[in-house]
């Protein structure tokens, strides 16, 4: 038997909705990866104080050690 190629073509009705159905979600995709990064610059800037903030306290710490009353 012969095979025969056959093209299907499928209607697809409102397809207008469905290209801005899913532009949206490649907007908000865009969006929540924003959000995402400046999440981590904030947690990184945190760190960075939380650090500092250590660091100095062991420093504080150090030096009252040698305090006597």
């Amino acid at each position: 038997m012969v095979e025969k190629k056959r093209d299907i073509f499928i209607k697809i009705e409102k397809i207008s909705d469905i290209v801005s159905v899913l532009e949206n979600i490649r907007d908000k995709d865009k969006y929540l990866k924003r959000l995402f990064n400046e999440y981590d610059k904030l947690n990184l800037m945190e760190n960075k104080i939380f650090e500092n903030w250590s660091s100095n306290m062991d420093e504080i710490i150090q030096k009252l050690e040698h305090v006597t009353l």
